[in-house]
């Protein structure tokens, strides 16, 4: 009767005083719908994983991935942490497993650009130039994101993004290495950066 009536704590009194307790009254609770219930009861600790995502237990199902120590169990609870809006966990998972470029990301749409900023140096200790240019695109750093090109032989794009952003001295610079450089055809890169800036 208590169950019917959703008086969660009554129910909860009167399983834990019983014998009830067991997989066959954590399975009938979860099939009636009631997976708050079943969470007090469940000792399996994926199936107490399931269960707190299911009832949006985000606390629990953080504690039970982190006992677990499974990255796919991070991953979900990002996925479900983000829909119900609770981003401090978000941002822990992805921490925890080392998703920088989800947390790039999750940084820029939230605004959180103290911490994007703060990618930068991490980008930089795991020497990722992918992390780096991305995070130099999300702060706008026009400099950082020609030095990454330009470090990782990407001279021309360097240029040309030098050239289009009005950087003067980095647009010399790497100008003069195309030119010693016989890797690269100049004049033509002269030529179609002129199309593209104008």
């Amino acid at each position: 009767m208590a169950l019917q009536q959703k008086n969660l704590l009554e129910v909860k009194e009167i399983l834990s005083k019983g014998n009830l307790c067991g997989h066959s009254i954590v399975s009938y609770l979860k099939e009636q719908g009631h997976s708050e219930i079943a969470l007090f009861f469940e000792q399996d600790l994926k199936q107490r994983f399931s269960l707190a995502i299911a009832c949006g237990n985000l606390q629990v199902a953080f504690d039970s991935a982190a006992e677990l120590k499974d990255k796919e169990c991070f991953n979900k609870l990002a996925q479900t942490s983000m829909a119900l809006g609770n981003y401090e966990i978000t941002e822990k998972c992805y921490q925890i497993t080392r998703q920088f470029d989800k947390l790039n990301f999750f940084y820029a749409t939230t605004g959180s650009l103290s911490k994007l900023q703060k990618m930068h140096g991490v980008a930089q200790s795991l020497n990722d130039p992918m992390l780096r240019y991305n995070t130099a695109t999300l702060t706008a750093n026009v400099s950082e994101k020609v030095r990454v090109l330009a470090e990782n032989g990407q001279v021309p794009l360097a240029y040309m993004t030098a050239k289009s952003h009005g950087l003067e001295e980095f647009a010399k610079t790497l100008e003069n290495t195309l030119i010693e450089s016989e890797e690269f055809d100049h004049e033509r890169i002269f030529r179609e950066a002129s199309k593209f800036i104008g």
